[in-house]
């Protein structure tokens, strides 16, 4: 299965297509002191592992506020398409994120993806999983970049 690739919520990179088209609400789980620790504009890149796909991805988190808004633009043989992000936990410096399922062009099937990875001040970057509904997986590097602080 050939992965499609998702952009990390909002990092420093700006869409020509503009990234906060499709956006949805996230809900984000962590303790206050986390919350605004990552709060901001977020915005990012993922790349899957010996494949062309590529996305982005964007994400804010408002101090103060218990969900985020948050999704990933996805390039694969079809075009581009935005996908949900269903939920974000945070940890200390561990951040896990999945996306909602989507169809996948290149499969032609149900695919959802997971993000991993660790927050490092205005950076969180780390490795991407998705599974189809065959079960097949593959995976990629993402990294996200805080714009700005809020």
């Amino acid at each position: 299965m050939k992965t499609l690739i998702l952009i990390p919520a909002a990092f420093a990179f700006v869409l020509a297509t503009g990234c906060s088209a499709g956006l949805n609400q996230v809900p984000v789980e962590a303790d206050q002191k986390t919350k605004v620790g990552i709060s901001g504009s977020w915005e990012g890149v993922l790349q899957s592992t010996g494949a062309a796909e590529k996305g982005r991805i964007a994400f804010d988190l408002r101090t103060g506020h218990h969900t985020a808004t948050g999704g990933v633009k996805m390039y694969d043989k079809s075009g581009v398409k935005t996908v949900a992000i269903e939920k974000v936990k945070v940890d200390g410096n561990q951040f896990i994120g999945q996306t909602k399922a989507f169809r996948s062009a290149e499969c032609d099937c149900l695919v959802r993806t997971e993000f991993r990875g660790l927050v490092k001040g205005d950076v969180i970057d780390g490795v991407f999983v998705s599974t189809d509904d065959k079960g097949n997986k593959s995976q990629g590097n993402w990294a996200i970049y805080r714009s700005a602080k809020q």
